[in-house]
């Protein structure tokens, strides 16, 4: 078993680059130990349809210089709309001027065609160091509540509930549940996208925690307190996917 299958998209309109992309950075994390399942776009349309639909991807290589439409701007309104965080963007181009312009999407990184391999291969390390940074540590969360700051574990939290315009934070120890004035986009960015840290949004009032999961049917989750949490029957295929990574990712066999 490999340490890390990663799910990884490339968007470039003129289809022999694209194909020179895909291959080339399936290449670079399979000789590293890194399974990839690829998808290729040749529009941002059908990229952006993609992941409206709820398909999540732990990299996307966009190219910058497109007829249609500017990729940094592109990319810029995923961001924008919480579609995509930034930090699975990786821009591609031949124009290395254009570094400067990505800035405001803040992205993994940035591939230079005439060395395209040479920084292919560099991201590549940087990237699995950066995932195993982050799966041995995950971030804490600040947030407030009645007047005062509050210093969480995020691998603490064992789910989120929207309660109107307030969020209400559910913890694996015996502390009181928390309530903060927050967004469920906001809280979703904070605690990973689509199960990046072991979270992940199964319905629009709730978020949880995948370490927390012990049965998965079409009527809801059932974490290990019993808590039964809704499931939108929209994400029901894509979450029982990204649970399953989740947990070969951290060791577990699967069988049957």
């Amino acid at each position: 078993m490999k340490k890390y299958d990663f799910k990884i998209a490339v968007c470039d309109d003129e289809k022999a680059a694209l194909k020179i992309i895909s291959s080339s950075v399936t290449g670079a994390f399979e000789g590293r130990d890194a399974g990839v399942v690829m998808s290729e776009f040749t529009d941002v349309k059908e990229l952006y349809s993609s992941l409206k639909s709820g398909n999540v991807y732990d990299l996307i290589f966009l190219d910058i210089e497109m007829p249609k439409v500017d990729g940094v701007d592109f990319a810029y309104r995923m961001v924008s709309e919480n579609i995509v965080p930034g930090d699975r963007i990786v821009f591609v181009t031949g124009v290395e001027e254009r570094v400067f312009d990505t800035f405001k999407v803040n992205p993994f990184g940035f591939i230079r065609k005439n060395r395209f391999l040479g920084d292919l291969s560099a991201l590549a390390d940087r990237y699995l160091r950066y995932r195993d940074t982050h799966k041995e540590k995950l971030p804490s969360l600040i947030v407030s509540s009645s007047g005062c700051m509050y210093n969480i574990d995020i691998g603490n939290i064992k789910y989120i509930e929207c309660i109107q315009r307030s969020q209400k934070i559910y913890f694996n120890d015996a502390r009181e549940p928390l309530t903060i004035s927050s967004t469920m986009a906001e809280l979703e960015n904070a605690v990973g996208w689509g199960g990046a840290m072991g979270f992940y949004r199964v319905h629009k009032g709730y978020i949880i925690n995948l370490r927390c999961v012990s049965f998965i049917s079409a009527e809801g989750v059932i974490l290990d307190d019993k808590t039964c949490v809704p499931i939108n029957r929209k994400k029901l295929q894509q979450f029982k996917q990204v649970f399953m990574e989740f947990q070969q990712g951290s060791g577990a066999r699967l069988l049957g």
